[in-house]
């Protein structure tokens, strides 16, 4: 409890300074704002057996143990914010405890987004009020979410099945990346799959294909997209 009660000290002198010098509001968070102990202890049972469930048992743990082992603690990863940021690195190396303290106190000011697991879609999604006020802003939103919202019990930090009756509600997914599966072709239909970024479900898009193009008379006997040798007579 000392620990904490100096961290969270030292965490709001340096927040306090980064408010005067930026005007943001983030010198209400602490450390242990980035750290979301129902969703550690959802997502490593073998560590509530180990330890428990109180907060500050996991964050610890998560502290000394879970981020070197590639756990996620919630809201940040601090060893993919120090690969992101080599200046960053050559200060504090993977010390996750310094590397959390300088993104709340210098990387959040400066714009450094690398290793936020926050999913603004989501939250503003589930927090209309909140889109209203802040639109698509991912950084007042997720500075909202860390002094106030995470307080205020609000949801949608976090892409979770949890969700989907808002997606059901609205009758879709919300999808912002399609990746291809399989390419299209002449004759071969192709697939892209996109995960919702409210609750995650996997959706699959088919496009079907348009057929061999026999347009250029000059290459008669080949199609004009793939070069595929047609039978001319079939045309």
């Amino acid at each position: 409890m000392k620990q904490k009660c100096i961290r969270r000290f030292l965490a709001g002198i340096l927040a306090g300074s980064m408010l005067l010098s930026t005007g943001m509001m983030a010198s209400a968070a602490e450390l242990s704002d980035l750290f979301d102990a129902s969703y550690y202890a959802q997502k490593n049972p073998d560590v509530v057996a180990a330890v428990g469930n109180s907060e500050e048992a996991l964050l610890q743990h998560y502290l000394n143990f879970g981020a070197a082992e590639g756990r996620e603690g919630g809201l940040f990863d601090p060893l993919a914010y120090a690969e992101a940021y080599p200046d960053v690195k050559a200060v504090y190396g993977n010390d996750v405890q310094a590397l959390c303290n300088h993104f709340l106190t210098n990387g959040l000011a400066e714009g450094r987004t690398k290793g936020v697991k926050f999913n603004a879609t989501c939250y503003a999604a589930l927090n209309p009020d909140l889109a209203a006020k802040c639109g698509k802003d991912e950084g007042a939103l997720f500075n909202q979410y860390i002094t106030e919202g995470k307080a205020q019990g609000r949801k949608g930090a976090h892409t979770d099945r949890v969700n989907k009756w808002y997606c059901d509600k609205k009758g879709e997914h919300t999808i912002n990346e399609w990746i291809v599966e399989y390419y299209t072709t002449c004759v071969d239909s192709g697939v892209q799959e996109g995960y919702c970024e409210i609750c995650g479900e996997r959706e699959a898009h088919v496009d079907k294909p348009d057929g061999y193009s026999h347009k250029d008379k000059n290459h008669n006997d080949r199609c004009d997209l793939c070069g595929a040798r047609l039978n001319t007579h079939a045309h």
